[in-house]
């Protein structure tokens, strides 16, 4: 038997087959995209009832890079791109208070997302933070503007200014 020969067919592996269409998936959800034998796996988009939608890059029936909007049933709704080999992702998370948030999250399964690295949050009352969030706080460098032009500037830990620059 010559090495460049076919091995033996009780040694060749089953075909899996590939293929691009529709897959109805627990929850109504669907996924329309590639599809690797039964689950999602290449380029797709991911539908739930509830007005999510993402699309992008699926390996062996996981979400890898995408980018879309999620809804999430306390309301918060993401608009972004997400690098769930870094769980993290970059846009827009609107709260249903009115709060909004634009920069880097970090991904949290089955929740909204959190604030973690650099973005500008602003809240109802017209607050507005510009600077770094670690876990969903400010944490880092930082600016506050209030309402009324008051800014407070410097070192946040856990949500608090340490020994801030305030002007009024």
């Amino acid at each position: 038997m010559s090495i460049f020969s076919s091995p033996p067919s009780q040694y060749a592996k089953p075909a899996v087959v590939r293929s691009v269409g529709v897959l109805s998936l627990p929850n109504s959800t669907s996924y329309t995209g590639d599809i690797l034998g039964d689950m999602p796996n290449g380029w797709g988009i991911l539908t739930e009832t509830n007005g999510s939608q993402i699309e992008g890059e699926w390996r062996l029936g996981n979400p890898y890079t995408a980018s879309g909007r999620m809804v999430y049933p306390d309301g918060t709704v993401e608009d972004g791109q997400w690098d769930y080999r870094l769980r993290a992702g970059y846009g827009t998370i609107r709260w249903p208070d009115g709060t909004v948030y634009k920069g880097t999250w970090r991904n949290i399964p089955d929740a909204p997302d959190r604030p973690d690295g650099n973005g500008t949050m602003t809240w109802p009352d017209g607050r507005t933070y510009v600077g770094h969030f670690f876990d969903g706080v400010m944490d880092g460098m930082g600016r506050m503007t209030y309402p009324d032009g008051k800014t407070v500037e410097g070192r946040w830990i856990q949500g608090k200014p340490l020994q801030p620059s305030i002007r009024q």
